[in-house]
């Protein structure tokens, strides 16, 4: 029974370090990357309906202050969501989250939320689309997070 369980461990461990992609966190890297790595990640499994020719991703300064302007020719705004934006924008439009990392259950969880913002009689509404959760557990001995998606 013993051997067993050793057994069926180390082979899910050996499928997710093989099949998992690696995200590594130098000490003198900086640990925003992830945000752009899970953002890049989450455009191409999925297609974000396009404002224009452009991502809206909601203003945060700790997940989007390091992003790009461009991720696989798909441009990158970042915005505040306020009624400024929807006199440009139009009365609806959809809009990216990236929500900053936390602590579920022993494993780091990043989750990136797609919305519909709408705006009417002075309020702003955000209807959940759905979007994605991107987990990664650390390894301690190489000071790496691993992807497990």
């Amino acid at each position: 029974m013993k051997y067993l369980i050793t057994v069926t461990f180390l082979l899910v461990f050996v499928i997710s370090v093989g099949f998992g992609q690696t995200f590594s966190l130098l000490k003198n890297s900086d640990d925003r990357a992830i945000y752009a790595f899970v953002l890049e990640t989450y455009l191409k499994k999925n297609q974000p309906k396009l404002v224009g020719n452009e991502i809206l991703i909601e203003y945060d300064l700790l997940t989007t202050s390091k992003l790009s302007n461009e991720i696989d020719g798909i441009k990158i705004r970042i915005v505040s969501l306020n009624k400024k934006l929807f006199r440009v924008k139009g009365k609806e439009f959809q809009i990216l989250r990236i929500v900053p990392l936390r602590l579920k259950e022993g494993r780091f969880i990043v989750t990136v939320i797609e919305f519909i913002a709408t705006y009417k009689k002075n309020n702003i509404k955000l209807i959940n689309k759905g979007g994605g959760e991107f987990e990664f557990n650390y390894d301690c001995i190489e000071k790496t997070l691993i992807s497990t998606f």
